[in-house]
């Protein structure tokens, strides 16, 4: 429980401001899209990153890790983050054209180390789910404030 008040609270604050101030206001959503955010990616995509290749890269470089803030992160973690960044900075424009967006790797990128200590240190999905599908959520409150 000490873990959601110290590290996801203030995590999910910081989301809020960062969208905010970087400009990233999403269109404002309706119920089918606020029912979809607030369950499917982080179910889909949490089994995917923190689940499968977390695992698979923990096994195949069972050497590498190191200690951060109480959870042992590996080549798994590190491996995850930069594939979930760079999965959310492609885009395939209407022309076919694929576009490359730094900001969103950085940042999702950022947002996927996060969920892969959560998901080290609870040796858990469920937190990095629940905290996947707020991040999102939060995101959609910003712009319903707007």
């Amino acid at each position: 429980m000490r873990v959601i008040f110290v590290g996801v609270v203030p995590f999910l604050a910081l989301i809020g401001l960062v969208n905010r101030a970087s400009g990233f206001i999403p269109q404002r959503p309706d119920l089918e899209t606020w029912l979809f955010q607030s369950t499917m990616p982080g179910i889909d995509e949490e089994l995917f990153f923190r689940g499968l290749m977390f695992a698979l890269f923990d096994r195949i470089f069972p050497t590498i890790t190191f200690k951060a803030l109480g959870a042992r992160i590996g080549y798994g973690a590190l491996a995850t983050a930069v594939a979930f960044g760079a999965s959310h900075s492609v885009s395939l424009a209407r022309d076919a054209t694929v576009h490359f967006y730094w900001m969103p790797a950085v940042f999702t990128g950022a947002i996927g180390l996060f969920l892969s200590w959560l998901r080290a240190r609870t040796g858990s999905l469920l937190l990095p789910v629940i905290t996947h599908n707020a991040v999102d959520i939060v995101g959609f409150l910003v712009a319903a404030l707007r």
